[in-house]
């Protein structure tokens, strides 16, 4: 949207992710609404959430340039968030962080406890089967937030050495992510 006109310059779709999520019979599935961060480095590039991946795009090449995932069997559960509703929540991403040097994207799921980190310059990252980028790291399975928790948001510090993660269990915990520090 052009804020001095008022025009929209582009409208971007997600792709149709709810398709590729598996069948849930008999529960009435809810999905949050996505979210939206900028590069810090790539003004024209942002990511978003789509359900249960991240799909990176960049508004100057008109394109997606990458969608990240897991194949991780925690992140593919549905969740049931008490405080808001009996009824489950597919299998859905809960937040994104973009380290302050633009290489990596933490993020992590509504029915994990862990955090998963993708390498964004790494050329020979592993794939899933229909193309989605898979995490280079991964941590908090155990020693991390109370199993059955999410969490609920993510935050780099400016140097990118430690990732603070927040979760429905009301704990903070730092994690040390740049070995040199």
């Amino acid at each position: 949207m052009d804020i001095n006109t008022g025009h929209m310059t582009k409208l971007l779709t997600l792709p149709q992710r709810s398709q590729a999520l598996p069948d849930m019979p008999g529960q009435n599935s809810h999905f949050l609404y996505p979210s939206i961060i900028t590069s810090p480095t790539v003004p024209s590039q942002f990511v978003a959430l789509d359900v249960d991946i991240a799909v990176i795009f960049d508004v100057q090449q008109k394109q997606v340039l990458n969608r990240l995932g897991s194949d991780d069997p925690a992140t593919q559960k549905s969740y049931v968030f008490t405080e808001w509703s009996l009824d489950p929540l597919c299998p859905q991403m809960s937040q994104l962080a973009w380290s302050p040097d633009g290489r990596y994207l933490a993020g992590a799921y509504m029915s994990s406890p862990q955090i998963f980190v993708w390498d964004l310059q790494d050329a020979a990252a592993k794939k899933t089967k229909d193309g989605l980028q898979l995490p280079a790291l991964t941590f908090g399975k155990t020693g991390g937030h109370a199993s059955g928790e999410c969490i609920i948001d993510l935050s780099w510090s400016p140097h990118g050495r430690y990732l603070a993660s927040g979760a429905s269990d009301g704990t903070v915990i730092i994690w040390k992510v740049d070995q040199a520090a």
